[in-house]
C-alpha cells in the first residue's frame, strides 16, 4: 500500500553549520566577490547577491563561507572562459563551504609536465577538501594534458589528499555540460601520452565524496588521434585512484559520455564512471551514457589492445550496490583494438554487485579482428566478482569480427549478453540472468546468451533462462511487471518469490527499491524484494522510508524534489503485526531557512510531528501469509 503525496518543489538538504564571525555581502558592502574573499578572515560569510558576476575566483589559505543569497539559479559565477572559474587550496578541509551558486564558462589551465595534473574547468581543488553544497556546474571546459600529465575535469577536479581523508564532499550540486581537458601535443616538443580530463567530476590521486547530485550531459576528453595515449576519460565521473576509495551515493549520471580513443590510446572513456581504485556506488541511478569509442584502425602508434569504454561503469575494484544500470551503451571498437565496451559494468579485479537492476544495456561492436564485442551487462577482465541478488535482464552483447578471427577461450569472439568471464571467476547467486542476448560473430551465431567466457562461474539459487548447472537453480519466466520500459520488478506469481538463499553475509539490508529485504517466507531472486502492501507488523520494527519517483535510498532524504515530483513514503514493520486500522499518511513543506538537524556528515534529517503524521481512523485489507497474525 504506498500513499503518494505532490509536493511543490521541496529540497531536503544539509546545511553545513559554521559560526560566522562577519558577514560581508556582494556587492552591497564590496564590489566583488574576490573583494570580499581578500577582505574575510577564517569563520567568515561572503554572501553574494543575485546577479552574474563575471570573475575568476580563488580561495587559499583560509577556511569561509561562500554562498549565494538566493541559490545557484539566481546567482552566476562567470569564468569568460580565461580561467577556472574557482580555484580553491591547498590544506583546506570540510569548513570550507561553497554554497548555492552556479560556476559557468570556466577554462582550466593545460599541464605539460609528466605526474602533474591540467586544472578544471569550474571548481580547481588543491590538496583540499571543502564542502561543495546546491551548487550548479555549467559549460566548463578543463585544461589540456600532454607528456604524462592529466587532463583537467570539465566540472570538479580535486587533486592529491587534504585534511579530510574522504576528500571533497560534493552534495545535492547538478553538474551539466561540461567537457573534459583533452591530450594535445606538447608545445615543448614532449611526448603527447598523457590521460584526458572527465567531463563531469575527477579524483586525481584524491578521494571524492559525493552525494545526491544530478551529473548529465558531460562529455569526456577525447585523445585527438594521438599516438601513446593513456586514456580516455569518463563522461561522469572520473577516478584515478590507486589506493583510494571513492564514494557516489544517491546520484543521478545520465546521458553522459566517454572520451573517444582515435588512434593511440588504451582506453576510451566509460559513459557513466570509471574508477581505477576501490569505489563505493551506492543508491544510484545510471542511464543513457554511451562509453567512448577506440578506433585506431591501423593508425601510425595504435595500441593493438586498447579497448572501448563501457556504458555505464568500468572499475578496477568498485562496491555497487542497489543501482540502477539501464540503457547505457559501450563504446565501439575498431580494426585493431581487442575488445568493444561493456553496456553495463566491466571490471578489471575483484569487485562485488549487489542488489542492482542491469537492464537494456547494449555492448559495443567490434568492427574488426582480433577482438570480441563488448558484454550487454557484465564484463569482468579479472579478479574475483561477486554478483548477488541481481537483476540482469535485457541486455545485448556487440557483435564480433569483420573477418577471420580467432574463435574460442580469451577475448576473442562473441560475448554473453548476461555476464562475460573472460578473466578470473565469478560467484553468482540469489540473481535472474533472463532474455539477454549473446553478440554474433563471424563463427559462430551466438556465444553465451547468459553466461559466458573462459573463466570459472559458480551459480546458485538463480533463474537463468535456459538452465545453468549449480545448487537451487531454476529456468522459468520471472514475470517481470514491464521489462521493455526499465520495469523489472516481481509480479504476482513470479517464481523467483521466496526462492532465493537466505544467510549470505553480503545480503543487503534493502533491495532495489529501499524495502526491507526480508519480506515473506525467504529471501527473493533478483533486486526486487516482492510486495504489494504494508507490511503487518509492530510498531517497535516501524520504519519508514522515502523515495522520490521510485528511486532513492530511504535512509538519506537528500533527494531533489521538485514540483510535481512525487514522493513515496513506504511504511514496514516485519517484526509482528499491527491491528486492523488503515494509515494514512501527510507530510508539511520544511519552512524556508527552518531545516532539521542534520546526523553527522550525511544528508540526513530527523522528522517532528509537525512534518508527518500518521492516522488510523478505519480497516486495513489483510495481507495473506504468516505476517497477518491470524487477523
Amino acid at each position: 500500500m504506498k500513499k503518494f503525496i505532490s509536493l511543490m518543489g521541496i529540497a531536503v538538504v544539509l546545511s553545513a553549520a559554521v559560526c560566522a564571525q562577519v558577514t560581508r555581502n556582494v556587492p552591497a558592502d564590496v564590489a566583488t566577490i574576490q573583494g570580499a574573499i581578500n577582505l574575510s578572515a577564517n569563520g567568515d560569510t561572503v554572501l553574494v547577491a543575485p546577479g552574474t558576476y563575471f570573475e575568476n575566483l580563488q580561495i587559499l589559505g583560509k577556511t569561509i563561507t561562500l554562498k549565494g543569497a538566493a541559490g545557484a539559479a539566481a546567482t552566476i559565477v562567470d569564468g569568460s572562459m580565461l580561467a577556472p572559474v574557482l580555484r580553491i587550496g591547498p590544506g583546506l578541509g570540510r569548513n570550507l563551504l561553497i554554497e548555492g551558486l552556479t560556476f559557468r564558462n570556466g577554462l582550466g589551465t593545460p599541464s605539460f609536465m609528466l605526474n602533474n595534473s591540467a586544472e578544471g574547468g569550474g571548481i580547481d581543488i588543491r590538496v583540499s577538501s571543502p564542502t561543495i553544497l546546491r551548487c550548479h556546474i555549467l559549460d566548463n571546459v578543463g585544461g589540456a594534458a600532454s607528456s604524462g600529465a592529466v587532463g583537467g575535469a570539465g566540472g570538479i577536479l580535486s587533486r592529491g589528499v587534504g585534511p579530510d581523508p574522504q576528500g571533497p564532499a560534493i552534495r545535492n550540486c547538478e553538474i551539466r555540460f561540461n567537457v573534459g581537458g583533452p591530450v594535445v601535443m606538447s608545445p615543448t616538443g614532449g611526448a603527447p601520452s598523457a590521460h584526458g580530463g572527465a567531463g563531469g567530476i575527477m579524483g586525481v590521486e584524491s578521494n571524492v565524496f559525493v552525494r545526491a547530485c544530478i551529473i548529465e550531459n558531460n562529455q569526456g576528453a577525447d585523445s585527438e588521434g594521438l599516438p601513446n595515449h593513456l586514456g580516455s576519460s569518463a563522461g561522469g565521473i572520473g577516478l584515478v585512484l590507486p589506493g583510494g576509495t571513492a564514494i557516489i551515493a544517491d546520484c543521478e549520471i545520465h546521458s553522459n559520455t566517454g572520451g573517444d580513443a582515435l588512434a593511440g590510446a588504451t582506453q576510451g572513456g566509460a559513459g557513466g564512471i570509471a574508477a581505477d581504485g576501490v569505489c563505493l556506488i551506492d543508491f544510484n541511478n545510471i542511464g543513457n551514457n554511451q562509453g567512448g569509442p577506440a578506433l585506431a584502425a591501423g593508425l601510425p602508434g595504435a595500441q593493438l589492445f586498447a579497448a572501448a569504454g563501457s556504458g555505464g561503469i568500468d572499475g578496477a575494484a568498485p562496491m555497487v550496490l542497489n543501482t540502477y544500470l539501464r540503457e547505457n551503451m559501450g563504446g565501439t571498437s575498431g580494426i585493431d583494438p581487442i575488445r568493444g565496451g561493456a553496456g553495463g559494468i566491466a571490471v578489471t579485479g575483484n569487485a562485488q554487485i549487489l542488489s542492482c537492476v542491469i537492464g537494456n544495456n547494449v555492448g559495443g561492436d567490434d568492427l574488426g579482428a582480433p577482438g570480441a564485442g563488448g558484454a550487454g551487462g557484465i564484463h569482468t577482465l579479472g579478479g574475483a566478482i561477486t554478483v548477488l541478488n541481481t537483476t540482469i535482464s535485457g541486455n545485448t552483447a556487440g557483435t564480433s569480427g569483420g573477418g577471420p578471427i580467432q574463435e574460442g577461450p580469451g577475448f576473442f569472439g562473441g560475448s554473453a549478453g548476461g555476464i562475460q568471464i573472460d578473466g578470473g571467476s565469478a560467484a553468482i547467486e540469489n540473481s535472474i540472468l533472463w532474455a539477454d542476448t549473446g553478440g554474433p560473430s563471424s563463427v559462430t551465431s551466438t556465444i553465451g546468451s547468459e553466461i559466458g567466457g573462459a573463466g570459472q562461474a559458480v551459480v546458485s539459487h538463480c533463474d537463468v533462462e535456459l538452465g545453468y548447472p549449480g545448487t537451487g537453480n531454476i529456468d522459468m519466466d520471472p514475470l517481470f511487471v514491464d521489462p521493455a520500459n526499465g520495469d523489472f520488478h516481481l509480479g504476482a506469481g513470479s517464481p523467483c518469490i521466496d526462492a532465493g538463499q537466505v544467510g549470505n553475509p553480503l545480503t543487503t539490508a534493502l533491495d532495489i527499491d529501499s524495502e526491507p529485504r526480508t519480506i515473506g517466507q525467504s529471501i527473493e531472486m533478483g533486486a526486487d524484494e516482492y510486495t504489494m502492501a504494508i507490511m503487518p507488523g509492530t510498531l517497535e520494527g516501524l520504519e519508514l522510508g522515502s523515495i522520490v519517483n521510485n528511486q532513492g535510498d530511504p535512509s538519506s532524504a537528500a533527494k531533489f524534489l521538485r514540483s510535481g515530483n512525487l514522493l513515496e513514503l513506504r511504511v514496514f514493520a516485519p517484526g509482528g503485526c499491527f491491528d486492523a486500522t488503515a494509515m494514512f499518511i501527510l507530510a508539511s513543506p520544511l519552512p524556508t531557512g527552518m531545516l532539521p538537524p542534520s546526523i553527522a556528515e550525511l544528508p540526513g534529517f530527523h522528522l517532528n510531528p509537525l512534518d508527518l503524521i500518521l492516522l488510523a481512523p478505519g480497516p486495513l485489507p489483510l495481507v495473506e501469509g504468516p505476517w497477518s497474525c491470524g487477523k
